[in-house]
Protein backbone atom coordinates (compact mmCIF):
# COMPACT_ATOMS: atom_id res chain seq x y z
CA UNK A 1 0.00 0.00 0.00
CA UNK A 2 1.06 3.35 -0.73
CA UNK A 3 1.86 6.03 2.13
CA UNK A 4 -1.08 8.13 2.24
CA UNK A 5 1.52 11.13 2.80
CA UNK A 6 3.12 10.28 -0.70
CA UNK A 7 -0.40 9.52 -2.50
CA UNK A 8 -2.08 13.06 -0.85
CA UNK A 9 1.12 15.00 -2.40
CA UNK A 10 0.80 13.92 -5.62
CA UNK A 11 -2.84 14.26 -5.57
CA UNK A 12 -2.51 18.09 -4.65
CA UNK A 13 0.85 18.22 -6.62
CA UNK A 14 -1.72 16.99 -9.88
CA UNK A 15 -4.64 19.75 -8.81
CA UNK A 16 -2.09 22.91 -8.53
CA UNK A 17 -0.29 21.48 -11.78
CA UNK A 18 -3.44 21.57 -14.06
CA UNK A 19 -5.21 24.09 -12.92
CA UNK A 20 -2.65 26.84 -13.35
CA UNK A 21 -0.05 27.55 -15.20
CA UNK A 22 1.30 30.13 -12.23
CA UNK A 23 0.69 26.98 -9.02
CA UNK A 24 3.51 25.45 -10.70
CA UNK A 25 5.82 28.23 -9.05
CA UNK A 26 4.60 27.11 -6.15
CA UNK A 27 5.53 23.56 -6.15
CA UNK A 28 9.12 24.48 -4.87
CA UNK A 29 7.52 25.01 -1.58
CA UNK A 30 5.84 21.47 -1.96
CA UNK A 31 8.83 19.62 -2.16
CA UNK A 32 9.96 19.78 1.09
CA UNK A 33 6.98 16.92 1.67
CA UNK A 34 9.57 13.79 3.39
CA UNK A 35 8.55 10.98 1.22
CA UNK A 36 8.38 12.61 -2.20
CA UNK A 37 12.39 13.74 -3.31
CA UNK A 38 13.37 16.23 -6.02
CA UNK A 39 15.54 12.65 -7.71
CA UNK A 40 12.00 11.52 -7.77
CA UNK A 41 10.74 14.78 -9.90
CA UNK A 42 13.97 13.85 -12.16
CA UNK A 43 13.36 10.45 -12.32
CA UNK A 44 10.13 10.59 -13.68
CA UNK A 45 10.74 12.78 -16.29
CA UNK A 46 13.84 11.31 -17.34
CA UNK A 47 11.05 7.59 -17.21
CA UNK A 48 9.14 9.74 -19.28
CA UNK A 49 11.70 11.19 -21.97
CA UNK A 50 13.02 7.66 -22.70
CA UNK A 51 9.75 5.56 -22.39
CA UNK A 52 6.41 7.45 -23.74
CA UNK A 53 6.01 7.85 -27.50
CA UNK A 54 4.37 11.39 -27.18
CA UNK A 55 4.60 14.07 -24.65
CA UNK A 56 3.35 14.80 -21.03
CA UNK A 57 1.20 17.72 -22.22
CA UNK A 58 -0.48 15.53 -25.45
CA UNK A 59 -0.88 12.48 -23.25
CA UNK A 60 -2.70 14.31 -20.82
CA UNK A 61 -4.86 16.31 -23.78
CA UNK A 62 -6.01 12.84 -25.05
CA UNK A 63 -6.91 11.67 -21.77
CA UNK A 64 -9.05 15.13 -21.29
CA UNK A 65 -7.24 16.84 -18.76
CA UNK A 66 -6.63 20.32 -18.38
CA UNK A 67 -7.26 23.68 -16.53
CA UNK A 68 -11.25 22.91 -16.40
CA UNK A 69 -10.99 19.91 -14.86
CA UNK A 70 -12.01 19.23 -11.61
CA UNK A 71 -10.16 17.29 -8.82
CA UNK A 72 -12.56 14.17 -8.90
CA UNK A 73 -12.24 13.95 -12.69
CA UNK A 74 -8.97 14.29 -12.35
CA UNK A 75 -8.74 11.32 -9.75
CA UNK A 76 -11.47 9.12 -11.28
CA UNK A 77 -8.61 9.08 -14.58
CA UNK A 78 -5.66 8.12 -12.34
CA UNK A 79 -8.29 5.23 -10.60
CA UNK A 80 -8.57 4.01 -14.47
CA UNK A 81 -5.01 4.09 -14.63
CA UNK A 82 -4.90 1.76 -12.05
CA UNK A 83 -7.48 -0.44 -12.80
CA UNK A 84 -5.89 -0.72 -16.50
CA UNK A 85 -2.18 -1.13 -15.05
CA UNK A 86 -1.17 1.91 -16.59
CA UNK A 87 1.26 2.34 -14.02
CA UNK A 88 4.62 3.00 -13.24
CA UNK A 89 7.12 2.61 -10.87
CA UNK A 90 9.91 5.09 -9.72
CA UNK A 91 11.89 4.64 -6.49
CA UNK A 92 9.33 2.27 -5.34
CA UNK A 93 6.53 4.66 -5.58
CA UNK A 94 3.79 3.12 -8.00
CA UNK A 95 2.43 5.94 -9.44
CA UNK A 96 -0.78 6.21 -12.79
CA UNK A 97 0.42 7.62 -15.97
CA UNK A 98 -1.18 10.06 -15.84
CA UNK A 99 0.23 11.23 -12.36
CA UNK A 100 3.65 11.14 -13.94
CA UNK A 101 2.56 12.96 -17.24
CA UNK A 102 1.12 15.63 -15.01
CA UNK A 103 4.49 15.92 -12.77
CA UNK A 104 6.52 15.79 -16.00
CA UNK A 105 4.42 18.79 -16.93
CA UNK A 106 4.63 20.40 -13.92
CA UNK A 107 8.22 19.65 -13.75
CA UNK A 108 9.15 21.55 -16.82
CA UNK A 109 7.93 24.93 -15.31
CA UNK A 110 10.71 24.89 -12.43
Amino acid sequence: MVEFNRRKFLSVLGCLAVTSASGNANLLGLLNDENLKVSDFEQISLYWQHNESTSASTFLCNKGVDATCSQEYIEDIIIQDFKQDNTIIINGLVISKTEAAIIVSAYDYL
